[in-house]
Order: C-alpha cells, then sequence, then structure tokens
C-alpha cells in the first residue's frame, strides 16, 4: 500500500510539532508540513483531499464531532481519525455514528499513531478493545425491561438535568460551565446519581429505561 497522505487539525503548535517527529521520514505515512487551523480545516481538506485526517479532539472538544460529520458531508475518500485525552463513550459512539472511523489516545507513540492510520486507510475502524468494549456496552439496549417513572428512580429536578448533559458527552467542567456552579457540584450530584440508580459510571446510564433518548 502507498504511504497514507496524512493531515493534522489542531490550534497546538506544540502537539502539531511532536506528531511531526515522530512520523518525519517514515515510508508508511506522509505528514502534510502545514498545520491546519482548527476553524477553517475544510477548505484545506477539499483542496488536498488527505486519505486520512487527524483531529485533535484535546484542543478543539465538540468541534471535534462537528467537524468529522462535515468532513463526511464532503463525500471525499478522506477518513478521519481523533486524538484524545480521555474521550467519553458517549462521544466516542456520537463519533463513530456521524461517520468517523475512530480515535486513539493523544500520547500515541509513532509505531500506534501509524498502525491505526493505516487500519483507518484500509477502511477499517481503530480503537482500543477497551475503548471498544465500553461503546458496546453503552450501546446495548436491555429487552424485557419495564418503564421507571422518575420518582420511582428517586433523582430530583437538577440530578435529571445533569443526567441529561452525561447523555450527551458533556464532562464535569462542561456542566458546571453551562449550569453556573462548580465543578465539585456537578461531582457530588453524579456521585449520587449513580448511587440511586445503581449503575457504577456514565458508561451505563444507557440501560436505566427512563434515560433511553
Amino acid at each position: 500500500m502507498a504511504a497514507a497522505r496524512v493531515m493534522l487539525v489542531t490550534p497546538d503548535a506544540v502537539f502539531f510539532a511532536r506528531l511531526h517527529g515522530l512520523l518525519y521520514a517514515r515510508a508508511e505515512v506522509r505528514l502534510f508540513p502545514e498545520r491546519i487551523d482548527a476553524y477553517r480545516p475544510l477548505v484545506a481538506v477539499r483542496r488536498e483531499r488527505p486519505d486520512v485526517l487527524l483531529i485533535d479532539a484535546e484542543q478543539i472538544a465538540e468541534l471535534a464531532v462537528n467537524f468529522v460529520r462535515r468532513v463526511v458531508a464532503l463525500n471525499l475518500p478522506t477518513r478521519t481519525l481523533v486524538f484524545h485525552t480521555s474521550m467519553t463513550e458517549l462521544r466516542i459512539v456520537r463519533l463513530l455514528q456521524c461517520g468517523g472511523a475512530g480515535c486513539l489516545p493523544r500520547q500515541s507513540q509513532a509505531v500506534d499513531v501509524i498502525r491505526a492510520v493505516q487500519a483507518v486507510h484500509r477502511g477499517e475502524l481503530w480503537a482500543s478493545r477497551k475503548v471498544l468494549a465500553d461503546v458496546l456496552e453503552l450501546m446495548r439496549t436491555p429487552s424485557g425491561v419495564e418503564s421507571v417513572n422518575e420518582s420511582q428512580l428517586g433523582l430530583s429536578k437538577r440530578e435529571r438535568e445533569i443526567v441529561g448533559w452525561m447523555r450527551k458527552g458533556m464532562t464535569n467542567k462542561e456542566i458546571a460551565r453551562v449550569l453556573g456552579i462548580s465543578d465539585m457540584t456537578v461531582k457530588t450530584h453524579a456521585h449520587n446519581i449513580f448511587e440511586k440508580l445503581e449503575v457504577s459510571g456514565r458508561r451505563l446510564l444507557g440501560a436505566v429505561p427512563l434515560l433511553q433518548p
């Protein structure tokens, strides 16, 4: 297979320099020498038509998923791969649903980046086994479970509101910003929510019938 032509979208010059150093002179990939502006990237994608587009989700957060959707809408052969530090399972589900090819940790070394690029260039999906397991668990729909009303779950209005934001893939910090409360307050609410719903974390919220979209 010919070297994959790779373009990186990030506002972070340091991260670009690190990735360029990892991939420099590697025969398997050819990284475009310029860093693409995260706010006007589609112009470069249309012009260069890279095989694989790397998107730095750590820096552009929610814009990453929206950008993947817009790239897919161009109907180009370009495949998208997202770098992350700690994406929620919900956000990864959204990434895959809108046409993204996968994700990998931002701190990945050269061999892992190259393997991921080659895989998505071949038309495959790429993610760690743990991430895929968590996503599949989240997407499972329990059968034969009766509807449960809000009072039976015992969630307060604010707790139900926070659950809604969690299901959209927002972090505690993002929820705190929207609601005008502290990160610690959101964390306390989350702890209470998990106890009331008898789940161990965000990835299992979808198994609660009331919380199905």
